[in-house]
This record gives structure tokens, sequence and C-alpha cells, in this order.
């Protein structure tokens, strides 16, 4: 699709769900660990931690197979819905309790918050990894991240703001925030429930002991997971083993009645450090080395910053290994993590999350608090740390091969979503070795989205073997993949790609495709060597290339060569006219003219002349033409009527949905142009024209299935959408619709 994901209304609102969750519970996470540490510190001192981590696998497990099954059944958003009424509930009790003066509450608090919060770390990034597709999680995850930041910034804040309170205190603080995320959790059940979760049908009913067994199984079987499963463990291992290196540090260099204020002041300077490195290295952060390099980070900077612990012992020195720690787990290994999940389709998700999450890593807090018990100080828990760094670092070498290899194997799939989203991840410089495989199954697959996905890779992986593919697609008549093959190209800025985009350039009918090798020419050849073409392209005898040259020169923004096209208002040929109305419109010195220009048009009388100026007047969303466009839409003439009721979906007049849907529904003469201008509506039209589609029969959402796949433009999500209406379940796709809906000859 040619519009930039954000443009969607449904991403925009899961994105801001999804913000408001993560912000509510970050902040209350911050602030509950450092009032749980801080009141366990201030009761037993940190001896005593081990032990707490050496139990905390009972309440995880506990609670892990009391959801099997569960989570697939009501979805990752009514989990978090409901874990944050537990919260709720929790915080209320603990403080009701050491109200009345019951001791020992500081362990169990610290236990019922680590395990809440194991949770929703697990199912937040499944979550994520549900809602948005691995290309969207690389490119808004520093949204999350920045939001992340403000919630543990104000965490911090408040401790620090609390001066000497004993922790429990002001637990009921922690209640506000835990409400924001419930109701966040809710408006994402409720608005976008189609997202979550796999089908129904194919979650089993049988109990935790299958469950189980189908999770052991998919280890058994995928050896991706099983280096995921130890990625997980060695992560967790060396987080818990931070967490006490840095619980001593504080302990030592800190009053006990101000330990709120340190631990909250650190995680103040945690999390602005995370605010300037998201604005400086923001997306590029799993897009310039790749998801497997990016996550070697961790251990690489970490065994740095050990052997800097180790040689001066613990103090500051454990503080900034706790510093490095979290930055990696809000920048790096949880989005990490939750993108590498696409390469479980959803039913096997849960059992992924099962084993990793519910076994692997509570089995792993209770190893690392164990071994604790046995080891010798901080400097034996450094040196601890650093055998872990070690045999992570080789267990993602491991899991980059096996990730591969998951992702390609996963180009198989008749699951389509899970394919595009193998060939997003496959998208990466890292990935170069697999080009053979990718262009092999460019030239296998029939689907116009997968292939347009391989050839963005293409531009990504950046490997001269796919130019000869992506300048066959460049001459082929598929929209979507013109426009794909012809970005990519620009990274291959050779004269033989030079001179195939400039051709191109002179005979391409469509304005998107002529706006993707303008961009291109521009990003990676001399900006001046295609405005001669332009130029003599004005003067051509074709009419349809001095009209490609007009809609090209207006796309370059250039207001010296735009004016160039002025007399082409006087040209006798509509298409040429209103071309130049586009172009001169676009300059604002000119567009006075270009607009006195459109309404003669539109008033001519002359039925060529008013379908190409009613394709102008939704294009440029003029008001001063909406009357006369409103009025057209009622015409006796089906294709004047069926032009100035695109136009009014483009000025975003939801009176134009009902007309739209029955033109996409009726023949595919009515219903490709409609198709081809989707996302050229306003957001409004578009969204309930979306909807009301996905309500119709079996028939009439195939008709519009055929009608978005003629089109030439890739619209792969609203397919899903429609696909997935007339009143099935939520998130489920209509394999009749897809499999007998056949994509158009070509």
């Amino acid at each position: 699709m040619e519009s930039a994901p954000i443009e969607s209304g449904l991403l925009r609102g899961r994105l801001r769900a999804l913000q408001a969750v993560y912000l509510a519970q970050t902040y209350a996470i911050v602030l509950a660990r450092i009032l749980a540490y801080s009141w366990v510190l201030n009761e037993m001192g940190s001896g005593r931690l081990p032990w707490v981590f050496l139990v905390q696998a009972v309440p995880l497990c506990i609670l892990t197979f009391a959801l099997i099954g569960v989570v697939d059944r009501v979805g990752r958003a009514s989990l978090l819905m409901a874990g944050s009424g537990v919260m709720a509930g929790g915080v209320l009790l603990f403080r009701a309790g050491a109200g009345l003066g019951v001791g020992g509450l500081s362990p169990g608090f610290l236990l019922f918050g680590e395990t809440l919060f194991s949770l929703f770390s697990v199912h937040f990034w499944l979550l994520t990894s549900e809602l948005l597709s691995p290309q969207e999680s690389k490119r808004y995850f520093p949204s999350l991240a920045l939001v992340g930041a403000v919630g543990a910034i104000l965490a911090g804040l408040t401790a620090q703001s609390l001066g000497g309170q004993p922790p429990w205190r002001v637990l009921p603080v922690l209640l506000p925030p835990v409400v924001v995320s419930g109701l966040g959790a809710w408006h994402i059940h409720r608005t976008y429930r189609h997202r979550v979760g796999p089908r129904r049908s194919s979650v089993a009913r049988a109990g935790w002991s299958d469950e189980l067994a189908q999770g052991l199984g998919l280890v058994k079987q995928s050896a991706f997971l099983r280096w995921l499963v130890l990625l997980t463990a060695g992560i967790t291992t060396a987080g818990v083993i931070i967490d006490y290196l840095y619980s001593v540090s504080a302990e030592q260099m800190s009053h006990a009645g101000n330990l709120p204020a340190f631990f909250g002041g650190i995680h103040v300077v945690i999390n602005v450090l995370q605010v300037i490195l998201v604005f400086l290295a923001g997306r590029r952060i799993f897009t310039t080395m790749g998801l497997v390099r990016t996550l070697s980070s961790f251990p690489l900077g970490g065994t740095v910053l050990g052997l800097v612990t180790l040689g001066q012992g613990i103090g500051w020195s454990a503080v900034a290994l706790k510093v490095f720690d979290r930055l990696e787990n809000y920048l790096v290994l949880n989005p990490g993590v939750g993108i590498a999940l696409n390469a479980f389709d959803r039913a096997k998700r849960g059992r992924a999350s099962l084993v990793y999450g519910g076994l692997v890593k509570p089995l792993s807090i209770s190893l690392t608090g164990l071994c604790l018990l046995h080891v010798s100080g901080g400097a034996g828990a450094t040196a601890l740390l650093l055998a872990v760094f070690a045999g992570t670092l080789l267990v993602l070498r491991r899991l980059g091969r096996a990730y591969r290899r998951t992702l390609v194997e996963n180009l198989r799939s008749t699951d389509a979503r899970l394919v595009r989203n193998s060939l997003e991840a496959l998208s990466e410089p890292e990935n170069r070795v697999i080009t053979p495989e990718l262009i092999a199954f460019y030239h296998r697959v029939s689907d116009h989205v997968f292939e347009e996905n391989v050839l963005k890779a293409a531009g990504l992986i950046k490997d001269p073997a796919f130019i000869p593919i992506l300048l066959d697609a460049l001459r082929g008549r598929h929209t979507s993949l013109k426009c794909a093959a012809a970005r990519s190209l620009a990274q291959f800025p050779s004269p033989e790609v030079r001179d195939a985009l400039l051709a191109a350039l002179r005979d391409e009918d469509s304005a998107r495709v002529k706006a993707s090798i303008l961009s291109a020419l521009s990003v990676r050849f001399d900006t001046a060597v295609h405005y001669p073409v332009l130029l003599a392209g004005l003067d051509d005898p074709d009419p349809r290339v001095r009209a490609n040259a007009v809609e090209a020169i207006g796309l370059t923004g250039d207001p010296e060569l735009v004016r160039l096209v002025r007399p082409k208002l006087d040209s006798p040929h509509p298409r040429i006219k209103a071309n130049a109305v586009m172009a001169l419109a676009g300059i604002p010195e000119e567009r006075d003219t270009a607009i006195e220009a459109l309404r003669m048009f539109l008033d001519s009388g002359d039925r060529g002349l008013v379908l190409s100026a009613l394709h102008a007047a939704g294009e440029l969303r003029e008001a001063s033409v909406y009357d006369r466009v409103k009025v057209a839409a009622g015409s006796d003439d089906p294709d004047i009527r069926r032009n100035a009721v695109i136009a009014l979906g483009k000025y975003d007049d939801l009176d134009a949905v009902e007309p739209l849907v029955e033109l996409l529904v009726h023949s595919a003469r009515e219903g490709v142009p409609v198709a081809y201008a989707l996302d050229r509506l306003g957001e409004s039209v578009r969204e309930a024209l979306v909807e009301r589609v996905a309500e119709l029969p079996l028939a009439g959402r195939a008709a519009a299935v055929r009608a978005i796949r003629a089109c030439g433009v890739n619209y792969p999500e609203l397919v899903d959408q429609i696909a997935g209406g007339g009143g099935r379940s939520a998130g489920d796709t209509d394999p009749i619709l897809l499999d007998t809906v056949p994509s158009p000859p070509y």
C-alpha cells in the first residue's frame, strides 16, 4: 500500500492505546519496584534477596499454568486488563495488612509485583507483535520507548518526592496508573479484538497438560524456539544478577530511609538517557545492523561494564551496569523479542510464550537465586554474570542462523500474514546470505503482495543479484510492484539502472509510479538528469507521453519547472488539462490560476473534460468546487457519477460511503477505480467503507476483494479486514473467501 502506515486511523488508534498502556504500566512497574526493593532492604537487607529470587518461580509457574489456554481464548488485551484489576486489589491488600501491623509482607509484595510484571512484560510484547507487523514494530517502537521513558521518569520523580515515608504507606500511589493501564487494555480489546490471538477454533481446551505437551512439542520441532529459550534464560539470569549487585551497591551507598529517593534518581537518569538515545537513533536501532546483531549489544556491552565492576568492586560501576541493563531492556531486548516472535504464527505464539516466558523465565530466576546463595559477595556474582554474557553471545550466533532458516521456511506457509511478516523480517542487510532463496521464492510465488515484499526486501538487503528481477518488475503492469521496484533500484546507482528509470518515467501513466521513480532518481542520482527528459516529454507527439510529462513535472515541486506547463491549460486533451491544473496548484503563486481553470473545466459541459476535472478536484480537495462535485455525484452519466463519488470520498464526505460500496462490489469496471483510489480517500470515509464492506455477505465481500486485487495496488490489511467480516469470530480469516478469489491475470 502506498500511503504511510501512520495515515491509517486503525494503526494510529492501536499505537495510542499501546502507548497509554505502556506509559501507565511502566510508571506502575518502576514505582512499585522502587517501593518493593526499598521495603525489602529496609526490613531484611540484601542478604535475603537471593531467597526471594529462589522462590519467585513458584507464583510465576502457578500463574502460568492457571492461564494456559485462557490467553488464546480471551485475548492478551483482556489478560492485561484483568491483570490491572488484580494488581489494584493486591496493592490495597498489602497496604491494609501493613497498616494493621502484619510483619514480613515486604518479600510477599516483591514477589507479587514481580510476578505480575513478568506477566505484563511477556504478554504486552506478544500483544504488540500481534497488532503490529515487524516493519511497523521497527518503525514505531521509538514512540513506545519514549512514552515508557516518560512513565519511568515520572515514577522516579514520584519516588524522590516521597521523602522518608515508609514504602508501604505510599502504595496507593500505584492505583491511578494501574487504572489507566486497565482502561487502555479495555480499549484495545474492544476496538481491535480481531487482531488479538488466533482463531478460537484452533485453541486446544483439553487442559494444562495438553497445552504444555504442545508447547514442549513446539520446542522439539523448532530450533529457533530452542535458541530463543536459551536467549531468554541468559537475559533473565543476567538481569537478576544485575539487580542483586545494584541492590547491594544501593544498600552500601545510601541510608535506608533514602533508598526510594536513590532508586528514583537512578531511574530518572536511565530514562533521560533513553529519551536522548531514541531521538538520536530512533528507528535505526533495529534497521542499521539487523535484529540479531542489535540484540548482541547486550552481552557485548554488559561484558565491558562487568569487567569494570570486577576490577573496581561494586559501587557506582554496579549502578552503571544497572543503567545499561535497563536501557537494553527498554530499547532492544523487549521490542526485539517481540519482533522475533512474528516468526511464529498466532496459533503457536501462545505455546512459545508458555515455554520461554512461563517456564524458562521463572526457572532461570530461581536457579540464579540458588547460585547467588553460594557465591562469595560481589566479585563472585560479577564472575557469574560474565560467564552468562559469554554464553548469551554464543547463543545469539546460533539464534541468528536458526531465525533466518525459520523465516525462509515460513515463505512456504499458507498463512498470508506469517509470510508477510517473515519477508519484512528478512529485509535487513545482515540477511544477504539468503538472497538466492528470496529470488527463488519471487519466481515461484503468484501473489503480488508477497512479490512486492521481496522487491522491498531487495532494496534493504542491497544485494546486486536482485537487479534483474527489479528491472523486470519495473517493466511490468502492476502498480505496487513497479513502485517497490523503483524505490529499491535507488539503492543500485549504476548507469544501467538510471537509464531504466528514465525510460520508465517517460512512458509511465501512474502518478504513484512516477512519484516513486522521481524519488529514486532524486535519492541516489543527479537530480538534474531527469529534467531534460521531462521537458522533452512536453513536446512529444504522443498525448499520453505529454500528459505523463506534465504530471511528473508537477510531482517535482520545482516552481521554475512547473511554470512551464501553464500553456498546457489550453491543450485540446482533457487529461493534459487536468494534469496541468494539479501541477500548477502545487505552487502558491499559480494556484489561483489553476483553480479558476478547474472551475471552467467542471462547468464546460464537455464530458471528457468533466471526467478529468473531477479527478483533479478530488486530488486537490479544493473547497471552492466542492458544490460542483456534489452535483456531479447525482449525474445520469455513470462515469461522471463514479468519478464524482470517488472525488467526494477524497473530500472525506461520509455521504460517499454507500455509493462507493455499491461501486466496489458492482462490477470490475466500476470497482477497480474505487479500489485504486482507496489510499487517497479521506480517513473517515475509508474506514467506514471497509467496515461496511466487511459486513456484507460472502458474495459481496468476494466481489470487493476481486476489485482490490485487480486494481494494481496492494492493500493486504484491507483484504484481511474484509475477509474477516460477515459476522465471523474476531481474528478469523474466511478461508473460502481468500481461496475462491483468484488474483487477476497480468
